[in-house]
């Protein structure tokens, strides 16, 4: 929420960029406008009605004022405050009528307005701490999230791998003992092949005499 000012203005903020806003703005007249919308400000601030922004007090970011920018600011509330009640009064300086302070109502409002300045600040700076604090802890919960991913998809292919490196060993031990089967069968083939040639030839052998007996008888 942006304060905005339209007449003129005494000199008096000791922050160059409070006293140039002003001025910019038109100055005291109208500053009474402003303060008064700080009440605004203050309870939008209490109420979370500013959440998520930093609202713009007098041209600045409520989260950047510090403590002497509100004393500047409640200074500079009372100076415009003398300097229309010395016009109203038409004293020239060092007159008899002219005052010779702020009266205690001026006093009473100016600490009403230093009380909502400070509302405001340590309000909006207390909220956007939480808000920093939520979007670290958000951060941080997705950073947990992203190894914890990372860590199941690296588990996952070590798995992976190991699964392919048991199942590859488990296919050479299955072609291993194949092979070996094979061979022990090749070698009974062998053998009874040999076994039959022999069995064969004492076949042979063994009949021709007793062929040649009988013939004899």
């Amino acid at each position: 929420m942006i304060l905005v000012l339209t007449t003129a203005m005494a000199p008096a903020a000791e922050a160059p960029w409070l006293q140039n806003y002003f001025d910019a703005n038109g100055g005291c007249g109208s500053h009474r406008l402003a303060f008064n919308r700080l009440t605004t400000i203050s309870i939008d601030v209490r109420r979370g009605a500013e959440k998520g922004r930093d609202p713009d007090v007098f041209g600045k970011a409520a989260s950047e004022w510090s403590d002497q920018d509100i004393a500047d600011a409640v200074d500079l509330y009372i100076k415009c405050e003398a300097q229309i009640d010395a016009r109203s009064r038409r004293c020239a300086p060092g007159g008899s009528n002219c005052p010779t302070g702020p009266d205690q109502a001026t006093m009473n409002l100016a600490r009403g307005y230093e009380r909502d300045l400070r509302d405001i600040v340590l309000g909006v700076r207390e909220r956007l701490g939480v808000q920093q604090r939520q979007e670290a802890a958000r951060q941080a919960q997705e950073a947990a999230l992203a190894i914890r991913k990372q860590k199941m998809a690296e588990d996952a292919a070590r798995l992976r791998q190991q699964e392919l490196a048991d199942q590859t060993a488990r296919d050479r031990a299955a072609a291993a003992e194949a092979a070996r089967r094979a061979e022990i069968e090749e070698l009974r083939i062998a053998e009874a092949v040999k076994q039959g040639g022999r069995g064969s030839h004492g076949t042979r052998s063994g009949g021709a005499p007793a062929g040649r007996d009988q013939k004899q008888n």
